[in-house]
């Protein structure tokens, strides 16, 4: 006979107190035999025990259950709700010390049961506990006096507050009065909206940043973030440590750790006008890639700005966006003779942001490179897919791809400052 496994136990409570329903623990488990073949669409048997204080302590509580799997071997049941071989589940005090929930198994949907499993109960089923403890004669009154052991704080509240005391929390109108987080976040916001109105009646943007090697780049806002408004070319983290530059291809193929490349390793050509290509170690490196107070965006960063773009975008969906490409893509097209440009047709790019994306190219896991001129591939400094997520545009689509991969391919990356 084939001896059985049980994996991935999954415990709920199951209360309804005002129509006095019966308690119980729902639970949930996949069943395999020893050759890890799925048990399917079979009958089993199973015994359930509640164990108190230890796995070999005593048993307080025990009921049989003959269930059917489905397809994808998942068996649920409700314990509380068996055939009771022993004691009464509503009778168990959850309040006293450990309890742990046993698990006999019969394959062949009897009582011959062979396998046991056990698992301790943490905090799910003391919702049971609590139950009982808010109707309880001794519950606590809410009176401070009568607590045991109760601590003398009249050594902590003896200052002559003088009628200074905190009035208004959401519209604060006096020196002591505190705010909520939302009131000052209005307040950034109003803040944020003012400088920019102020900007545009310039007609300046926000101040550029200067990287380590003095590379110095445009930003934009951007709803309220503040972006790089070019891909990054730094070689040296902000520490002063170089980037290792992994021109050979195989040394590229066979790196495991943080590193660097122009494309085609042609900086001449390439450099300047679309940044370097990093792969995903020296995205996320400790000493840091971007300038002071800027990091290389995130996925958070990236759903919000590709969200204030297009509030109809997901990214879940694939595209994440139908438009928010278009309008994140730099004007500039062939038949341009100059870099940087996309090819033609750049549909649907107004650059409507100043975001001015332009496309890079990438290095693939084996070393070599592909696409420049015809598509951009940035980071996110999130891990995700098949490895890290980033984002792409091409230049006959308007639209914006979220996708994963490999940590040691090479992407553009666009720094952001958090907001403060």
């Amino acid at each position: 006979m084939k001896k059985l496994l049980i994996f991935f136990p999954v415990f709920f409570i199951s209360l309804n107190l005002l129509s006095q329903a019966p308690q119980g623990i729902s639970y949930q488990a996949v069943i395999r035999d020893s050759d890890k073949e799925l048990v399917s669409e079979s009958t089993v048997g199973i015994r359930v025990a509640i164990i108190s204080e230890s796995p070999e302590g005593t048993e307080v509580y025990a009921e049989e259950h003959s269930v059917q799997t489905n397809m994808n071997g998942l068996v649920s049941l409700v314990i509380g709700q068996g055939n009771v071989v022993s004691g009464n589940f509503e009778e168990i005090d959850w309040s006293q010390g450990q309890y742990f929930i046993s698990t006999a198994t019969d394959i062949s949907g009897g009582t011959n049961y062979e396998i046991l499993s056990t698992t301790q109960l943490l905090s799910v089923p003391y919702a049971l506990f609590a139950e009982k403890a808010a109707t309880s004669e001794d519950a606590f009154s809410g009176d401070y006096e009568d607590l045991e052991n109760a601590p003398d704080l009249s050594l902590f509240a003896t200052k002559d507050m003088q009628n200074e005391n905190i009035t208004n929390l959401a519209d604060p109108q006096d020196e002591q009065d505190a705010v909520t987080k939302s009131y000052v976040d209005n307040l950034i916001d109003q803040l944020r909206d003012r400088v920019q109105a102020l900007e545009d009646t310039l007609g300046i943007g926000p101040p550029p940043v200067e990287d380590i090697d003095g590379n110095v780049y445009e930003t934009v806002r951007i709803g309220n973030q503040l972006w790089m408004a070019e891909n990054l070319r730094v070689t040296h983290y902000k520490s002063g440590e170089p980037i290792p530059n992994l021109a050979d291809k195989e040394a590229w193929a066979d790196s495991n750790s943080d590193g660097f490349a122009w494309y085609d390793n042609d900086f001449e050509t390439w450099g300047e006008d679309y940044g370097a290509l990093y792969n995903w170690h020296a995205v996320i490196h400790e000493d840091g890639l971007c300038p002071e107070g800027w990091t290389p965006a995130k996925e958070a960063d990236w759903v919000e700005l590709i969200n204030f773009i297009d509030p109809d975008s997901d990214p879940t969906n694939w595209p994440e966006s139908a438009i928010a490409g278009g309008e994140l893509k730099s004007t500039r097209t062939e038949p341009d003779d100059d870099h940087p440009r996309w090819e033609s047709p750049n549909l649907g790019a107004t650059d409507e942001y100043g975001f001015s994306a332009l496309p890079g190219g990438w290095r693939a896991s084996g070393g070599l490179f592909h696409a420049i001129g015809v598509t951009g591939y940035w980071w996110s400094a999130t891990q995700g897919g098949t490895g890290a997520w980033y984002r792409s545009m091409v230049h006959e689509n308007p639209a914006l791809w979220r996708s994963g991969a490999n940590f040691s391919a090479g992407m553009s990356v666009r720094c952001i400052k958090p907001a403060n």
